[in-house]
């Protein structure tokens, strides 16, 4: 694993729950249309002046108000924003408002850190703009008491499935995780002799990962690797065996 690595933002995956009064969770990653994120603690800062400090200050964290400002543009059919700028809920106070926030981060050593809080949806703008423009959205995210933190180690282990595909020649691709992990990204890549891909490596030169049909050789390897966005290095890989239909 690297020792240190520059920070993208869109490795940064930000999710909203969009079912909070549920018997559970349902998070929805602010994906299409989220252009910026920026955060912002509001921290309560008391200064004082002691005696044994001959003049200088000593200074303490006495409080906070987390939040993200979040801007973009409007993609109706996103389930985040469609949750967030239902008319309804826009227009609505107090707990219509309200619902739970979850933020993602990966480290250097390939663990993810994650905060989950409940938070409040706030100053809510989704119309707008000259009249060829898509609507610019805005909107807070703001915490309500202290998050939680939980560090997260991805699995190692890829499962992946190889099934005929529907047309000749095709097979049907697969992987388990379905989804990879944040800050993270599924490649992929076939060959007669399989594709090396270990964990800690980093890994370039390989195509994006969906789920679906590809023309590949019956027989032929092939490996898929999730790999972190921003370093390109290897957190987990599987491999399997094409086959496709006759």
């Amino acid at each position: 694993m690297p020792d240190n690595f520059a920070q993208v933002a869109h490795a940064i995956q930000a999710e909203l729950d969009i079912t909070p009064n549920g018997e559970s969770r349902t998070w929805a990653t602010f994906g299409e249309g989220v252009e910026n994120i920026a955060e912002a603690l509001n921290e309560v800062v008391q200064q004082y002046f002691f005696f044994a400090q001959k003049g200088y200050a000593t200074n303490y964290v006495t409080g906070q108000a987390p939040a993200y400002t979040c801007t973009g543009r409007r993609i109706i059919g996103d389930p985040a924003q469609d949750w967030i700028f239902n008319g309804a809920r826009k227009f609505g106070l107090m707990a219509e408002r309200n619902t739970n926030f979850r933020l993602s981060q990966g480290q250097a050593d390939g663990t993810i850190q994650q905060i989950t809080c409940p938070v409040t949806i706030a100053n809510v703008t989704d119309i707008g703009g000259a009249t060829t423009d898509i609507s610019p959205i805005s909107f807070e995210v703001r915490f309500n008491g202290k998050p939680t933190l939980s560090i997260i180690t991805p699995v190692t282990t890829l499962t992946v499935q190889s099934v005929a595909g529907t047309a000749t020649g095709d097979t049907a691709l697969s992987v388990t995780p379905a989804e990879a992990s944040a800050g993270c990204k599924y490649v992929w890549s076939y060959g007669k002799t399989a594709p090396e891909a270990t964990v800690g490596q980093v890994l370039t030169g390989w195509n994006d990962f969906v789920p679906g049909d590809y023309t590949i050789p019956s027989g032929d390897n092939v490996v898929v690797a999730m790999v972190n966005t921003a370093t390109s290095v290897v957190v987990a890989t599987g491999k399997t065996t094409a086959t496709t239909k006759e």
